[in-house]
């Protein structure tokens, strides 16, 4: 029974082993079921008469197909606990959104113009922009506050830790295109503190250092703390003092400068140019030095701008109603520079480097944290390899690429730029494995490297053992949003140009065998990573479950897996009970300009579940997905549709990502994956009130807990 293959299953060709593959289970099952590997890594399956009088081989946890006469068998063996029959499971899939829809969830919460921050504390890059609020009945400003615009509280950090809030200035800007308001007489709509004026400086701007306005009680008065982010604790922190180092007094100190080149979300002029990115130079500040105040930039052309002391103007003169000048220049202050910890507000929301808690340096001359080209360290931790860049190499996203909104929205194409797989060491790349339908290996926006089939096949599906026909359209789908070429042409990816592995458990992507399922995340367990494999995915029967899942996560790949899209409690469906697996919630409304939202339809766990569980589940866009579709079914090679499912693979394209510039380790376990990428997306939904969406932990709705939305940190 050791022979090659039975027929319905593809041999895979032989890869490097430096080349660990990435396995993403992107469906979602449910069940138990019965299923072996062989010790050469082929997948068996048995033949339907019997067992043949051969003894059944070593087994874990499954065996394979057989007949009744065969189980009986088998489950009589001293060895075996269960013998569960096979399970036909319905894969939660999404379609075309409904007319109006978006994806077939709730219709957006209303936008009322109030504070977007949560629970009273403030995401620190909204400092420099803006955090609006609508005033009480009480206030006034003839020509600035009205219907056509909104408010927005300016202000700094401090107290104890830079851990407070300070307001600082007061803007009114337009509700279309947030543009500064000016006056019936011109004059800009900002105003700054009055010393003069003591009693109107409280109720417009607060009391000072942790005081909110009378007029805007609600205002948020302290600093966001975000998870596995210390550099919000006032110390040393992820910033690093300058008498730190590395554990084990071997690294050098961190310099007391830095630079950094970060993509603008507007041009800036300077001399004759219009530059849409600046390399800044800043300095070190705050308690230990664990923060960053900006002081230079320069555009590419060379153009130079400086830092005022326009950031100390509120308090020193500038009148309540008056003071142009001083209120446009700590505007310009603000927009260009920031302040102490708090980034430039003119960053693209989305940049690597929206924050100014920055990592060590790598070196005592002040390495260069370059955000655009990936020459610095990323957010989320992890050992990179040597000569390896924490942040992945970026390539200009080529003109005629369509960028879905959702690799837009979790900051995977910030700045026009988009992961540059290519240029990453072939000895660290990954491949990202699609566990569905098929992947067409005929696409030419894919980058199919191999695949394997437990099909075998029939009338209906004559190609149901080749992994690279996709008959369903649903894997081909997947692995776009995971891995479109940036090639000038279709769609790009989270990780543009990863390579792909077709793991073919289903013919139509809406029903696939449970035994198929497991075989494919055993086989992925045992073999993937000597075949260049690291991300995967799979109801009851946890006993039988959750051990291929979990020495899948041992084995260093992570299991992906979509929630579903029941609009029910996720957590007795596996993997997603399983603790070495990552269920994937989905989210609506991801558009540039208009308020994300928890799908109606997503599944959720508990706001109770224990912390250990919640640990587990994470959020991406999951409606009005644009990707790759088989050319069996769409001649253009693309298509639209949404659900959990399309929600999985921007967090298989990040998790590959992470794993390629060194920011998840080389041989993290798959649960050390999922850490490092939950507390990049919590440190980025602190420090940019744009990111996230409504039913986040930050806004949670109605005891439902659907985790944080990912983000593309490396």
């Amino acid at each position: 029974m050791r022979g090659a293959p039975a027929a319905g299953q593809r041999r895979a060709p032989r890869r490097p082993a430096a080349c660990a593959l990435l396995l993403a289970l992107l469906a979602a099952a449910a069940g138990a079921a019965v299923a072996a590997t062989q010790p050469s890594g082929e997948p068996r399956r048995a033949a339907a008469g019997g067992a043949g009088g051969a003894p059944p081989p070593p087994l874990r946890a499954f065996v394979v197909l057989c007949s009744a006469e065969a189980a009986a068998l088998v489950a009589a063996h001293a060895r075996v606990r269960a013998v569960v029959p096979d399970l036909l499971l319905r894969v939660p899939r999404g379609g075309r959104p409904a007319a109006g829809d978006g994806g077939g969830g709730d219709a957006p919460p209303p936008d009322n113009g109030t504070d977007p921050t949560f629970e009273g504390c403030a995401r620190v890059a909204s400092l420099a922009r803006g955090v609006p609020a609508v005033p009480g009945p009480g206030f006034a400003w003839p020509g600035c506050h009205g219907a056509g615009t909104r408010l927005l509280w300016a202000g700094e950090r401090c107290g104890e830790g830079l851990r407070q809030v300070r307001f600082t200035a007061l803007l009114a800007v337009s509700r279309d295109g947030g543009e500064l308001a000016a006056a019936e007489d011109g004059a800009p709509c900002v105003l700054l503190p009055d010393p003069a004026n003591r009693a109107w400086t409280r109720r417009v701007f607060g009391a000072g250092c942790g005081a909110a306005p009378g007029h805007a009680p609600g205002l948020p008065t302290r600093i966001c703390a975000a998870p596995g982010q210390p550099c919000f604790s006032g110390g040393a922190g992820a910033g690093g003092g300058e008498a730190g180092g590395a554990a084990g007094g071997g690294a050098p100190a961190p310099a007391a400068t830095v630079t950094a080149r970060m993509a603008l979300s507007a041009p800036v002029a300077c001399g004759d140019e219009a530059a849409a990115e600046l390399t800044y130079t800043g300095v070190r500040c705050g308690p230990g030095g664990a923060h960053v105040r900006w002081v230079r930039a320069a555009t590419p052309g060379g153009c130079a701008l400086a830092s005022t002391a326009a950031a100390e103007a509120g308090g020193d003169g500038a009148t309540a109603m008056g003071g142009a000048e001083a209120a446009l220049a700590l505007r310009r202050e603000y927009q260009l520079f920031g302040s102490c910890g708090v980034p430039p507000g003119l960053l693209l929301r989305g940049g690597l480097t929206d924050t100014a808690c920055l990592p060590p340096l790598a070196g005592a001359g002040g390495a260069a944290l370059d955000g655009a080209d990936g020459a610095g360290a990323g957010a989320g931790g992890g050992a990179a390899a040597p000569g390896q860049a924490r942040v992945m190499p970026k390539a200009r996203v080529l003109p005629g690429e369509l960028v879905p909104a959702g690799v837009e929205a979790i900051g995977a194409a910030a700045g026009g730029r988009v992961a540059d797989v290519g240029a990453v060491p072939p000895a660290a790349r990954v491949c990202v494995a699609v566990v569905d339908c098929g992947v067409d290996a005929s696409h030419p926006d894919l980058n199919y490297v191999a695949g394997l089939s437990w099909l075998a096949p029939t009338p209906d599906y004559p190609a149901a053992d080749d992994a690279g026909v996709d008959a369903g359209g649903h894997g081909t789908a997947v692995a776009g949003v995971a891995g479109a070429r940036n090639n000038g042409a279709g769609t790009v990816g989270v990780s543009p140009g990863v390579g792909l592995w077709s793991l073919k458990v289903s013919n139509d992507g809406v029903t696939a065998p449970l035994s198929a399922v497991l075989s494919a995340l055993a086989w992925a367990a045992q073999f993937g990573r000597s075949h260049g494999i690291r991300v995967e995915w799979f109801h009851e029967v946890r006993g039988l479950a959750c051990p291929v899942v979990d020495a899948a996560s041992a084995a260093g790949l992570l299991v992906v897996a979509a929630a579903g899209n029941d609009g029910a409690d996720m957590h007795r469906l596996l993997p997603n009970a399983c603790p070495g697996a990552a269920a994937v919630s989905h989210v609506n409304n991801v558009k540039p300009g208009r308020r994300a939202y928890a799908a109606k339809g997503s599944n959720w766990l508990p706001a109770s579940a224990p912390a250990a569980v919640r640990a587990r589940i994470i959020a991406a866009p999951g409606s009005s997905i644009t990707s790759t579709a088989s050319l069996t079914l769409y001649a253009s090679g693309y298509n639209t549709a949404g659900g959990s499912s399309f929600a999985a693979p921007h967090v298989a394209g990040v998790a590959a990502n992470c794993v390629m510039s060194g920011g998840c380790g080389a041989n993290a376990t798959g649960g050390a994956i999922l850490a490092t990428l939950q507390a990049a997306a919590a440190a980025r939904a602190a420090a940019d009130p744009a990111f996230g969406f409504r039913g986040d932990p930050s806004q949670p709705l109605g005891g439902r807990y659907y985790g944080w939305l990912v983000a593309s940190a490396w």
